[in-house]
């Protein structure tokens, strides 16, 4: 299933809040792996930019 950005923005939002990652994938019916998928893509996609390295956002 695919999930839009506006989304994806939210549920990483809500873990930087402080709630754990179980909490925000049952909360948003997401499985915890997608989770981590999309924080590990987001850090990716910092460091490219920070680094100056052209990136294709995949998340």
């Amino acid at each position: 299933m695919a999930y839009g950005i506006d989304f994806r923005k939210r549920v990483l939002a809500y873990v930087e809040e402080g709630h754990t990652r179980q909490e925000t994938a049952r909360l948003f019916n997401i499985s915890t792996n997608t989770l981590y998928t999309w924080e590990n893509n987001r850090v990716c996609q910092e460091f490219c930019v920070n680094s100056k390295v052209e990136f294709e956002c995949v998340y």
